[in-house]
Parts: structure tokens; sequence; C-alpha cells
């Protein structure tokens, strides 16, 4: 946490992490991050990786929710830095960038189905306005299943060109999501 770039990031043991790690603080019925990060992927046609990688900094310091992220960030300069720091040698050795607009636009209409299909009604207020949720319902996967998931759209976007290739990586087992 002190020096990330000396950090040996391995792609296999993030992601799954990303497979174990619930999305809104484990209260969207075992909704992972790692189903989130392939949700957003799909909806960012112009740049598929990044939208897969966007939140694999997570894996090393967990998915907090976005109001208390917000908020410890504002209060904490120190707590700030270093998940700033961990972010960008994430980014830099996972070769992906998440600021693109492309990919928070994806982002937010993840969120906004994700809000609709996985959240409680009494937690859909804390968001600014978001774009409208796709013609399509999420059901969470287990674990194991965001986890082939993830794989099955990275070795997806490798093929076509649209990932870059980390050695080794695990070929996964098709299953229908």
């Amino acid at each position: 946490y002190l020096a990330p770039w000396d950090h040996k990031f391995d792609l296999r043991q993030a992601v799954r992490a990303l497979s174990q790690i619930p999305r809104f603080g484990g209260h969207a019925g075992g909704y992972s991050v790692a189903q989130h990060c392939v949700l957003v992927s799909v909806i960012c046609t112009s740049r598929p990786w990044d939208g897969l990688a966007h939140d694999l900094a997570e894996a090393y310091y967990g998915d907090f929710p976005t109001p208390l992220k917000r908020l410890m960030k504002e209060s904490s300069p120190i707590l700030k830095a270093r998940l700033n720091a961990i972010d960008l040698a994430v980014e830099e050795a996972f070769l992906f960038m998440p600021d693109q607009e492309a990919v928070k636009k994806a982002d937010l209409t993840a969120l906004s189905t994700e809000r609709r299909d996985l959240m409680p009604t009494g937690c859909n207020d804390i968001w600014a306005p978001l774009p409208p949720p796709l013609d399509y319902t999420i059901v969470p996967l287990t674990p194991e299943r965001a986890e082939q998931a993830w794989w099955a759209q990275y070795h997806k976007l490798l093929a076509k060109g649209k990932a870059p290739h980390f050695s080794p990586v695990p070929g996964y087992t098709a299953v229908p999501c």
C-alpha cells in the first residue's frame, strides 16, 4: 500500500478477488464487482477492455460504496493519495484507462440497471440522475460463475485484438451467463 509500483500484480489473483467482492457493501444480493465489470465492458463497445478492467484496483482495497469512498477521500488527504497511487499502479500494470468518458458513461448505465434490479428501493435516492437502465435484467452470479464470465469476456476481447495479452492467464469454460 505504501509502494504500489513495487507490487507484482497478477491478473488471475485480481479477477478471483473481484469475483468474491460484493458490490454495494453486500446489499445487492451476491452481485460481484467482477460481474459488474463484465456488464460495463459489454456496454462500453468503444473501449471494452477499459470497461472490463475499470475496477481492478478494488481487488487490492475492496469496493467501498460511492458515498463512503467520497467521504473518505474528502476527509483524509493521506488516504486519498494512497488510493490514487494504487489506482494508478494497477492501471499501469494492466494497461487500461478507466477515466475515459465512454467508460464513465457505461459505468453509470450499469449503475442505473443495478439500482433498478438489485437495490432496495430506499437506496435509490443517493445517486444523481442516471441514464436510463438497460433492457436487460441482472441476475447475480455465484463468485465462480462471475469469475468465468469475466474470463470469457476477456478471451473474447483478446481474440478480437481489443485486450492486452497477459501471460499466463487461465482458459475458461464457457457457461451461459
